[in-house]
């Protein structure tokens, strides 16, 4: 186990070091300018946790937040330890990506038994914790802020899908590399960003939430 945590760790540090760097270049020769924002390496929250269980989801998200409280949830540093909730407390973003957790895998392991959504959203949040360190994320745009590319992209969505299609292929092998159960893609226009085959992407089971 130990020898499989090590080698994700390692191929992820690659693989995100490759990718930043080829970001900043890419939008600091489109801008103009030099890109300062955080480049946050997202994926398995806790691989120990992750690798001991059979159901695995990993929620893709549109990209970070700007604030230093919300990008510390996001990299999930703070959380290892199961200490630090104030960071993330009461945010809807986290506590509904949560509940959601929550509710997908008690579909799969309950015997197809879903929790109310009312009981999810006020459990308590050490439970939230514990379904929040059992999968993984991917921001497809993962530098904060507002990085706009070119003239003609202010608008969020034609944003953030630039980054899917020009980072395809780093996408895919973050993907791979997590080696998830099921991608979970969350928010309007993600359908947007993908080519789906039978609703897999990149040969991995997917929906829409």
């Amino acid at each position: 186990m130990n020898t499989i945590i090590q080698c994700y760790r390692e191929q992820r540090e690659k693989l995100m070091n490759k990718w930043e760097k080829e970001c900043r270049d890419w939008l600091e020769h489109e801008n103009g300018e030099q890109i300062t924002a955080t480049f946050f390496k997202d994926g398995i929250i806790d691989p120990d946790v992750w690798y001991q269980n059979e159901f695995r989801p990993l929620f893709i998200l549109k990209e970070v937040h700007d604030t230093a409280q919300e990008n510390r949830c996001i990299d999930f540093v703070a959380m290892q330890n199961g200490k630090d909730y104030d960071i993330w407390e009461g945010r809807g973003m986290w506590r509904a990506l949560g509940s959601l957790a929550q509710g997908i895998i008690s579909s799969m392991e309950l015997a197809g038994k879903v929790l109310p959504y009312e009981m999810l959203y006020q459990a308590d949040l050490s439970e939230y914790h514990k379904a929040l360190r059992r999968i993984a994320i991917i921001n497809i745009k993962k530098l904060s802020g507002g990085n706009r590319v070119g003239s003609d992209t202010s608008i969020q969505t034609k944003h953030f899908t630039c980054h899917a299609c020009k980072f395809k292929e780093y996408l895919q092998s973050q993907i791979n590399l997590i080696d998830p159960s099921i991608i979970v893609c969350c928010g309007a226009d993600m359908k947007s960003c993908f080519e789906l085959r039978d609703n897999r992407l990149f040969g991995f089971p997917v929906v829409f939430g």
